[in-house]
């Protein structure tokens, strides 16, 4: 993005997009102003260089010890020019990825489970667990519903919740795994929610396009809100 502005590839509504977002954004700004500076440092050592060789090609004699002075040069640009990446490529990275986990804090919410009207004796496992993790006991709450997962495996409600309880209780590995199950059925009454919630796991691990995909599966409000704040 840094390259393409300091070389006029962008057209007018991205440059002044780009400049808003300077504006508005002081570590942008100054991650912006250090690639510049750096970069401008590059260029001015290579038209050096090339100067040198210029004028080594114009001495004769000196043109074979200018030259190694010359390649001793060019050797320099291009670790310059690595450790220019180096930097400003793990900035970049540093600066997305707290984006990311940036959007993660601020759309991430335990989802409020399911009413616990005790009913038929059958269900009063599922319900007992649902109360437990309505008071943040994620960890009794998960061990009762893997035990009535081992006879219902494809049990939507009991994936969606036990990724739900295991997201809640900061295993985001693990809560990938039962969201996947509820995928699998797009009929799922969970699956939308299910699919919020792994691209918000997705945005947090930096995986920026398998997060966008999710979103865009998932018919969620606060998808559709995530999307729309990525294109800026």
């Amino acid at each position: 993005m840094f390259e393409r502005f300091l070389f006029g590839q962008m057209d007018a509504n991205e440059t002044e997009l780009f400049r808003a977002k300077l504006a508005d954004d002081p570590k942008l700004s100054e991650n912006f102003e250090l690639f510049k500076s750096m970069f401008r440092a590059i260029e001015e050592d290579g038209l050096r260089s090339k100067m040198e060789e210029f004028h080594a090609e114009t001495e004769g004699e000196k043109t074979h010890i200018t030259s190694l002075r010359y390649l001793q040069k060019y050797n320099y640009v291009i670790a310059a020019s690595i450790a220019l990446l180096v930097v400003v490529g793990s900035g970049y990275f540093f600066l997305t990825n707290n984006s990311n986990k940036a959007f993660y804090k601020k759309y991430y919410s335990v989802d409020p489970g399911l009413p616990t009207v005790m009913g038929k004796s059958s269900d009063y496992e599922f319900y007992k667990a649902m109360i437990d993790y309505k008071q943040g006991k994620y960890e009794d709450a998960i061990k009762i519903w893997e035990s009535l997962l081992v006879e219902k495996t494809n049990n939507d409600t009991l994936n969606y919740f036990l990724g739900a309880a295991y997201l809640a209780n900061d295993n985001k590995s693990k809560a990938v795994s039962f969201f996947d199950q509820v995928i699998s059925n797009k009929e799922s009454y969970f699956y939308n929610d299910s699919q919020f919630y792994l691209g918000l796991i997705a945005l947090d691990q930096g995986e920026l396009q398998k997060a966008k995909t999710h979103f865009e599966l998932s018919k969620t409000d606060k998808s559709h809100e995530i999307l729309e704040q990525l294109k800026n």
